[in-house]
């Protein structure tokens, strides 16, 4: 299968200046991307994942010619990206939840139909089957400032591969989205990828969407890489890890290492513990007798939840 991204030993360090006083600055280096390797083939659906400065953003203005690398190699369609920016922005397309592709006095229609005429791809069966998947057309004439936020979201997918590429990054793109908005985004991400072969590389913090999509994953953290396979294996690693779900009043956190709180909500708490430690009646055990718990449930940690338990327990996985 063709390699369509070939990343090899990737740094990307930035310099720092701290004033010490009104004269004199001091420098430091920042080490935002350590020697990072992967490769994504044609046709992958991956997730990107990492926290808020682990190095997402900085790796994907990399992919994408917008930032140069301090060292190491990075092939985007065979070509280094920063010197071949414009040779691969045909091929390339790009949503960032937080910056628009629109223009905001325009009805919808115009901002699709400007785009298509600069990537001089106006190919309206493409354009057609994007409305009527996100079921944009009752409001194709209004202009975009007068939509609803799910409404410009949609639009702003559509914006994003109107020029058909065969690669796109989706940063944080159903971020702030009501349900509905959300799933049609994921249901035409699948249908895409599916239909065209497309690849599509998904940042975000909405955890369950990289479990609807991708088969695969790439877990950044601190600049580098942590983990690079199968979400489904991922999860396997932190498999001795339960959830335990308590319903109830005055239920009061544990001391006991090995079971953490996971969550507090209105009428129940949730805690995490190794199933090579403790069984389920331990814990029930443990409850003390001010407590009153009506009800517990036993369940399996979500992708969210594991990254949650890895910031506590460590990476067991490296």
């Amino acid at each position: 299968m063709q390699e369509v991204i070939k990343v090899k030993n990737l740094n990307k360090d930035y310099i720092i200046k701290n004033r010490i006083s009104f004269f004199r600055t001091s420098k430091e280096i920042k080490h935002a991307i350590k020697d990072i390797s992967f490769s994504i083939s044609e046709g992958e659906i991956v997730g990107y994942i990492g926290a808020n400065g682990a190095g997402k953003s900085t790796m994907i203005k990399l992919l994408l010619g917008i930032l140069s690398k301090t060292s190491g190699s990075i092939n985007v369609f065979g070509k280094e990206p920063f010197y071949n920016r414009q040779k691969n922005a045909s091929n390339i397309g790009v949503l960032f939840g937080q910056k628009s592709h629109l223009w905001w006095d325009l009805p919808l229609i115009d901002s699709f139909n400007y785009l298509a005429k600069i990537y001089d791809n106006e190919d309206k069966e493409w354009l057609e089957y994007l409305i009527e998947e996100l079921n944009v057309r009752e409001y194709l004439l209004q202009p975009v400032r007068q939509l609803s936020l799910g409404q410009r979201m949609r639009g702003e997918f559509i914006a994003s591969i109107i020029h058909k590429p065969k690669l796109i990054f989706l940063d944080e793109p159903t971020i702030g989205l009501d349900i509905e908005t959300k799933n049609k985004i994921m249901e035409l991400i699948l249908k895409i990828n599916e239909k065209y072969n497309t690849t599509i590389i998904l940042t975000t913090h909405e955890i369950s969407d990289i479990e609807k999509v991708c088969k695969r994953m790439i877990l950044i953290d601190e600049g580098s890489l942590k983990y690079d396979g199968k979400v489904k294996k991922y999860k396997e690693i932190y498999n001795n890890y339960k959830k335990i779900k308590m319903y109830g009043e005055n239920i009061v956190d544990f001391s006991v290492d090995g079971i953490f709180l996971l969550r507090t909500n209105v009428d129940s708490k949730e805690f995490v513990f190794d199933v090579t430690k403790f069984t389920q009646l331990d814990i029930i055990k443990m409850i003390p007798n001010q407590c009153v718990v009506k009800e517990t449930k036993l369940l399996d940690l979500n992708l969210q939840e594991i990254l949650l338990v890895k910031s506590k327990v460590g990476d067991t996985c490296e």
